[in-house]
């Protein structure tokens, strides 16, 4: 409840997290989170491979909140992608997101995730794979242009649309996004639709004088 101003009691908690029973795993680790001391990178990386499902979803949650994603930390959340709890993943894939560049290992582990039935996790999978270049991610948001979720829907859109801007299945997502009762979806449709227009006429470059418009010769 001291939050940060609990900083010096960052070893001790670690000690607890790392050694204690399952509830003093727990209460330590949940901690940690609040505090985020100098040892929660150490417990949130180790407390992602607990035995203890309620451990590891605290230790996922600690990255959500924590300032930023070292390397060290990387393969560890990789690996929780695959965890067999969905919120675990659902953490993971939020904090994978925020890394710059995103991984291409992650890209088949959130793949998976992007098309599992908890909204959550697909979202975040969604927005991790947003952020990593290449054809592979938005192949992979393909998959997600059919989702019964507006918001997943011009996700995948926005990634597609900026590899292939002719894509006509989102192209379709937007157009049906463009007339949504629900305003935010409509604003985000429009911020789409607004980035594919074309330049307006007084931004375009000046056309060629007309001794330089064609090479084929009038004819007489």
């Amino acid at each position: 409840k001291l939050g940060p101003a609990a900083v010096g009691a960052g070893a001790e908690l670690l000690r607890a997290a790392q050694t204690g029973a399952v509830a003093v795993r727990e209460e330590a680790m949940r901690a940690l989170v609040m505090i985020q001391p100098p040892e929660a990178v150490l417990a949130f990386t180790a407390g992602l491979r607990d035995a203890e499902p309620e451990v590891r979803k605290l230790a996922s949650a600690g990255w959500r909140k924590a300032a930023e994603v070292p390397e060290e930390a990387v393969p560890v959340l990789i690996e929780a992608l695959q965890d067999p709890d969905v919120q675990v993943r659902a953490n993971a894939a939020h904090a994978v997101g925020r890394l710059d560049p995103v991984p291409a290992e992650a890209v088949p582990p959130l793949t998976v995730c992007a098309v599992h039935p908890d909204v959550g996790l697909r979202l975040n999978a969604a927005l991790a794979l947003q952020a990593v270049p290449g054809r592979t991610a938005s192949d992979a948001l393909h998959l997600l242009l059919d989702d019964p979720n507006p918001r997943l829907r011009l996700i995948a859109a926005r990634r597609i649309l900026r590899d292939d801007p002719a894509d006509t299945q989102a192209i379709a997502v937007v157009t049906e996004a463009l007339n949504s009762h629900h305003a935010g979806i409509r604003a985000a449709a429009e911020e789409i639709a607004a980035a594919l227009a074309p330049p307006p006429e007084d931004d375009k470059p000046d056309p060629p004088a007309a001794a330089e418009q064609s090479v084929i010769p009038a004819a007489a």
